[in-house]
């Protein structure tokens, strides 16, 4: 997910609770109302603070539907250009675009199921095959989640000065394991094996977690700024405000800080992606690079200048699968289209437009199953590669 800024505002929203007892209701009211009031801006405006799809862990699909019940559109928009807007997803409540309660805040693809965190506390699973959400069940305390290892983990606040990590089974969302936190952590990421949680104010450290014991392994930072994280085979990356990518990266207890290879767009990195063994980040200038994950080292970058060369596509935020590069352009209040680009040569190789609106700019584009996942004002809508018309 990225555009908005997730982790600094929910930074903001929480750092106050950071060495006392958090109430998460006040907390996510703030956090709420202040994306509400940040809503309107577009990437090129929020460089500093856009977050990465940090998503990073996620992989797919925005918030959800009543439980055991469909939602689909009985009319999914045609083919355009080589992409098909295959299923809207009904959103249950009024909806009010990315603000509200009900979008969701993160998705995950596990054991061939999507899941969907939103932002009133509720984890939905949404059965790909049917578009129908078939389990819907409230986490109280819930700031958090990312999927790996078989499970989904959730970052759950809890009275005094800490938190628990909840390893969830990924079917029926039984407990399988409750791990206390050393302190107040806001933010969790899985990645190549690894499990990351970031904790405290500012500044903040990152934990690195055993995921069958839940014992910290190693502590890295401290770090003022993180508006993206990703957690890698390598270690743990951020996007630090408008410093550039960096990370800690090594095995067991011993980290070291490493910095990823300078470009001047690379100071403002929009969004930040592990995916296909690789870091991916999505700079101010609408290029892509790929990284080394156990360098820093740039070892590609998509051009902006192959898939947007009049630079009028306005192309704000992405999502990476095995052989695409996701974007998605959002036109203001008027709509949202999605442009996927070839890994293999840097091209369009589709577009699809009348996603639907946000009543504000959207700003999360997901990955998962095969298909790209757009939560819009009031539907999820799900883009799936299919033969261009004509």
């Amino acid at each position: 997910m990225s555009g908005i800024d997730f982790e600094r505002r929910l930074e903001e929203a929480l750092a106050r609770y950071a060495d006392g007892p958090v109430d998460t209701g006040a907390a996510w009211r703030r956090f709420a109302e202040r994306r509400q009031a940040a809503a309107g801006r577009v990437r090129r405006l929020v460089t500093v603070t856009a977050a990465g799809a940090v998503a990073v862990a996620a992989v797919a699909v925005p918030q959800v539907l009543q439980p055991g019940g469909g939602g689909r559109d009985s009319k999914p928009a045609g083919t355009q250009h080589g992409l098909a807007i295959t299923a809207r997803i009904e959103i249950p409540g009024p909806g009010h675009g990315p603000g509200d309660i009900h979008i969701a805040a993160e998705v995950f693809d596990q054991r061939g199921q999507v899941w969907v965190m939103t932002y009133d506390r509720y984890l939905t699973r949404v059965d790909p095959r049917s578009n129908e959400v078939i389990l819907r069940k409230h986490v109280t305390g819930l700031l958090w989640m990312a999927a790996g290892a078989g499970a989904l983990w959730a970052l759950v606040a809890g009275g005094g000065h800490g938190g628990h990590l909840v390893r969830l089974d990924p079917v029926t969302l039984r407990v399988l394991a409750r791990f206390k936190l050393p302190r107040m952590c806001r933010d969790v990421s899985f990645g190549g094996g690894q499990l990351w949680v970031l904790c405290g104010g500012q500044p903040a450290r990152f934990l690195r977690i055993d995921p069958s014991s839940g014992h910290v392994l190693a502590r890295s930072g401290p770090v003022s700024t993180v508006s993206s994280m990703a957690a890698t085979a390598d270690g743990i990356w951020f996007a630090a405000g408008n410093a550039g990518v960096m990370g800690y990266v090594g095995t067991g207890s011993r980290v070291s800080w490493a910095g990823a290879s300078h470009r001047a767009d690379m100071a403002f990195t929009n969004s930040l992606v592990y995916a296909n063994g690789w870091l991916w980040a999505f700079d101010s200038g609408e290029n892509v690079a790929r990284i080394s994950p156990a360098t820093g080292r740039i070892t590609k970058i998509y051009s902006a200048t192959r898939y947007d060369p009049q630079d009028n596509l306005s192309l704000n935020f992405f999502a990476v699968d095995r052989n695409s590069i996701w974007f998605l352009r959002d036109s203001g209040y008027r709509g949202t289209a999605v442009l996927r680009v070839s890994l293999a040569t840097g091209r369009p190789v589709g577009r699809v437009s009348g996603v639907g609106s946000c009543g504000e700019p959207c700003w999360q584009i997901y990955v998962a199953q095969g298909s790209a996942w757009v939560p819009t004002q009031t539907h999820l809508v799900r883009i799936s590669p299919g033969r261009a018309e004509g």
